[in-house]
């Protein structure tokens, strides 16, 4: 993803939402003279009340990007990006984990990871069969030590993150992402369309 982004001049930040949260206090936070970076932030401190829209925004797996210019460009490039990880007891769930009908390489002697999440088998042959499709995890939710468990016994490897643009923010002010979807001509074509808002901003001059 870094290096779809570079040529762009962007950077992303991941991180936990916490620490997201805590970096855009401090940037709003006025420097005081007890602050040991106080002589590095005092030079470029300017009050940004408009960082506080951005908290709002810090719920569930996110991140930033920040860029200049070429968003429109970058956003095609990105947008629906899938990635893989490794479940882990804890881990927020990107979708619905969903168990899948059919033979399993799990003995009978561990049927109990079955009954206890309610999964309905049957035993064939030493080893336990799944006989409907059963939804182990919501997305969203966090995995538990049991789901875990039977996500390792049934080769359950990895969960995809998707890459989705939900929010746009400038100066300020946050839009839908679709927003980048208007070019140039189609404004120039339909002026009223596009100009028409209850509130004014950048995008309706």
């Amino acid at each position: 993803m870094r290096q779809i982004i570079r040529p762009f001049g962007a950077t992303l930040l991941i991180g936990k939402n916490t620490l997201l949260k805590a970096g855009i206090r401090r940037k709003m936070q006025k420097p005081e003279k007890s602050d040991e970076d106080y002589e590095t932030r005092s030079r470029t401190y300017r009050p940004m009340p408009e960082l506080e829209t951005l908290l709002e925004l810090c719920n569930g797996n996110v991140g930033f990007i920040f860029c200049k210019d070429r968003i429109e460009e970058m956003k095609g490039k990105l947008n629906g990006l899938k990635s893989f990880k490794e479940p882990s007891v804890g881990l927020i769930a990107p979708h619905d984990i969903v168990i899948q009908p059919g033979p399993t390489s799990v003995l009978k002697n561990k049927k109990h990871f079955f009954e206890m999440l309610g999964i309905a088998y049957k035993i064939k042959w030493n080893t336990i069969n799944i006989m409907e499709e059963k939804k182990l995890v919501s997305k969203g939710k966090k995995i538990t030590k049991d789901q875990y468990a039977f996500m390792e016994k049934t080769n359950i490897l990895h969960v995809v993150y998707e890459l989705k643009f939900t929010h746009f923010y400038d100066n300020g002010a946050v839009y839908n992402p679709s927003m980048l979807d208007i070019g140039k001509s189609r404004i120039i074509q339909r002026p009223v369309s596009y100009t028409h808002l209850t509130l004014p901003t950048i995008y309706s001059v």
